[in-house]
C-alpha cells in the first residue's frame, strides 16, 4: 500500500472526513457495495431531464452550463459539465437520460478541491476537472493530488479510481464532449421526491420510472434518424439500455397507431416516404407538449395503419439496424 506523502497538496482543501486516508486504503480489500467505506469508479454519467437529453441529441454532445446553485463558483460564471459516477438504488435527482463518459476522462488531467454541498443528502463532494494547470489562480478552489493519498479521489498506480462510498460525487469538467466521447446510453429511474434541476417537490417527472427516459430518447434518436446514438444505446454495460430501448420501440408503435384513422386512405405508396412521414411525427411526440398529438397526427394524416406501421418498423431497422429490429419483430 502506498503511504502519505510527507508534504502534503491539501492546503485549505477538504476536512479530513472527506479525504481518503491510509487507514481506510489499508483496510480496503477492494469489496463491492455500501458496506464497503471506499469503492471503484466504474463509469461518468451525465445525467439530464427529457427536455435536455433532446438538446443534447440536437447538439450531437454535452456543452457546458454555468452554474447556478449555491455554489461558491456561482459568482465567478463558470462553465461546467457535470458528471456524477453515482448510481443511486432511489433513482437519480438528475434525470432519467444518462449519457456515459469513460473513466479514461480523468486520465491527464488537473484536479481542484471547490466544496462539500452539505445541503444534499448524501452530501454531494465537489471536484472541478480541468486541463488547466493553474486554475486555483484564477478561482476560489484548490489543488488536488489525486495520485497521493489524502484526496477525496485517488488514482492507484494501477490506474484504478477509488472514492468514499457513502458520498455523492459531482465532478465538474470545464469542457464540452463530443458525441463519440460518449461510450454509450442508459437509463436511470427518477427519485420520487428530490431533484436537482427544479428542487423537492417541483419536477413534473419526479418518480417516473427509466423506461420513460428510453421512450423519449428513443422517439427523439428514431425522430433524428441518428446511427450513432442509436448504437450507443445498445452498447452493453451495467444496466444496459437495450431491453428498455425494446420496451420503448414497442409503445411507440402502439402509440402511433393510436394516433391513426383505420378508415383513412394513404396518399403515400412507398414505405421509404412512409417513414419520413413517421420521423416528423415522432419528433413532434418526443417534445410531449400539449399539441404534440394533434400535430403528429396531422402529419400522419396522408397514410393509412398499415403503411404507417411499415414505414416506422422500416425506420427501426434502419436507425438501430436489422439485428435488433428482427430480434422484437422475428
Amino acid at each position: 500500500m502506498p503511504r502519505l506523502r510527507e508534504e502534503r497538496v491539501l492546503v485549505a482543501g477538504p476536512a479530513e472526513k472527506y479525504t481518503i486516508s491510509q487507514a481506510l486504503w489499508d483496510n480496503y480489500e477492494g469489496e463491492y457495495g455500501w458496506h464497503s467505506q471506499l469503492s471503484e469508479l466504474a463509469e461518468l454519467y451525465h445525467v439530464a431531464h427529457p427536455s435536455d437529453a433532446r438538446s443534447i441529441l440536437n447538439d450531437e454532445g454535452i456543452t457546458k452550463s454555468l452554474v447556478f446553485d449555491k455554489s461558491k463558483l456561482l459568482k465567478h460564471r463558470v462553465e461546467v459539465v457535470w458528471v456524477s459516477p453515482n448510481v443511486w438504488g432511489p433513482g437519480s435527482m438528475y434525470g432519467t437520460v444518462a449519457f456515459v463518459l469513460p473513466i479514461s476522462q480523468l486520465e491527464g488531467k488537473h484536479f481542484y478541491w471547490v466544496e462539500p454541498m452539505t445541503v444534499y443528502r448524501p452530501t454531494a463532494l465537489r471536484i472541478l476537472v480541468s486541463e488547466n494547470p493553474k486554475l486555483y489562480e484564477s478561482l476560489p478552489v484548490e489543488p488536488l493530488d489525486v495520485e497521493a493519498l489524502g484526496a477525496p479521489l485517488y488514482r492507484t498506480d494501477a490506474g484504478t479510481w477509488i472514492r468514499l462510498t457513502k458520498f455523492n460525487y459531482e465532478l465538474m469538467f470545464d469542457e464540452d464532449f463530443a458525441w463519440n466521447e460518449l461510450s454509450r446510453i442508459t437509463f436511470f429511474d427518477h427519485h420520487r421526491k428530490y431533484c436537482n434541476k427544479h428542487g423537492a417537490g417541483n419536477c413534473s417527472i419526479a418518480g417516473s420510472k427509466a423506461r420513460e427516459g428510453a421512450l423519449i430518447a428513443t422517439c427523439h434518436v428514431l425522430a433524428l434518424a441518428d446511427l450513432e446514438y442509436a448504437k450507443l444505446m445498445l452498447k452493453p454495460g451495467e444496466g444496459s439500455a437495450r431491453s428498455k430501448t425494446t420496451w420503448a420501440v414497442l409503445e411507440l408503435e402502439k402509440r402511433l397507431e393510436s394516433l391513426l384513422s383505420d378508415e383513412s386512405e394513404s396518399k403515400i405508396d412507398t414505405v421509404s416516404a412512409a417513414a419520413a412521414q413517421v420521423r416528423a411525427a415522432l419528433l413532434f411526440l418526443s417534445e410531449r407538449h400539449h399539441q404534440s398529438k394533434t400535430t403528429a397526427r396531422t402529419l400522419l394524416a396522408l397514410t393509412d395503419a398499415e403503411m404507417a406501421n411499415r414505414g416506422f418498423r422500416h425506420l427501426v431497422r434502419t436507425v438501430f439496424g436489422k439485428p435488433f429490429s428482427d430480434s422484437i419483430w422475428s
